[in-house]
């Protein structure tokens, strides 16, 4: 009887040890789940803060309106509401140069490196007389012509422009430079809305060098100008793709102006 009484004590025993393990373990998950909810929204304050002082930090360099976000980003004192900074004589006479310098060096590389791809005779040139030879979103096709396209528009352009006879590399590659640089200046921005219309102007030669179909039309120049304007890029690149290949093949359009383009490099040595 004594040993039963031993027995059931210590299962008792047993059973106070277990709800008390229970109850200690209950109450670490309550303070790990407390701990991680207090991180959460720890992490979400300091989230919400940095969105709002990166929102800060934009308005007050790019749109320069520090008076809509209080105190963080005060004005000068005595100065009103100026509305949207204009930049100075200095700023955009700095990206000008900067931009033209680049553009230069990249223009006189192309010239000096990139030359006209071999001719093939292997390749047949008919479908270049009838259509473009790739898609206007096959840029990919092409990763040269398409970073040149996307880099330097205004030399791949003018290389092509070379390329088909319609203007001389550095007359081609001037014309797109003068529009870019007269629109940076504030009170001849919309110059830049002519570059569309030139590009489509110089689309509708090369429709016409090449023979093909819609040139001169007016539906077509109008849709070419909605393409030029919303994908710049991607016309030039497929342009350059179809004179390239218009090149392999030796197509007539090209190869009048093969020997012109082999034979000032040489002179120039």
């Amino acid at each position: 009887m004594a040993a039963v009484r031993v027995c059931a004590l210590a299962l008792l025993l047993s059973l106070a040890d277990l709800g008390a393990s229970s109850q200690a373990f209950g109450a670490t998950r309550h303070q790990e789940a407390l701990a991680a909810s207090m991180h959460e929204e720890v992490a979400s304050t300091m989230l919400s803060g940095l969105r709002h002082k990166a929102l800060q930090l934009f308005n007050y360099v790019i749109l320069k309106r520090p008076e809509d976000f209080g105190d963080d980003f005060p004005m000068p004192a005595g100065q009103g509401n100026p509305g949207p900074m204009v930049p100075s004589t200095t700023d955009i006479a700095l990206r000008a140069l900067i931009w033209l310098a680049g553009s230069c060096a990249a223009a006189w590389y192309f010239k000096k490196y990139v030359k006209l791809p071999a001719a093939d005779s292997s390749l047949e040139n008919k479908e270049l007389s009838t259509r473009w030879s790739s898609g206007p979103f096959d840029c990919f096709s092409d990763m040269p012509i398409c970073l040149w396209s996307c880099c330097c528009p205004a030399v791949r352009w003018a290389g092509t422009m070379e390329m088909v006879g319609l203007m001389g590399f550095w007359a081609a590659f001037a014309l797109i430079m003068c529009f870019e640089l007269l629109g940076m200046l504030p009170v001849l921005a919309l110059v830049t809305f002519a570059v569309p219309f030139v590009l489509t102007y110089f689309r509708n030669k090369i429709r016409l060098a090449f023979g093909m179909p819609g040139a001169n039309e007016f539906g077509t120049m109008c849709g070419d100008c909605v393409f030029v304007t919303c994908c710049t890029c991607c016309a030039i690149s497929q342009e350059a793709r179809h004179v390239e290949l218009a090149a392999s093949a030796n197509h007539e359009v090209v190869a009048s102006q093969r020997a012109i383009l082999e034979e000032a490099p040489a002179q120039a040595v």
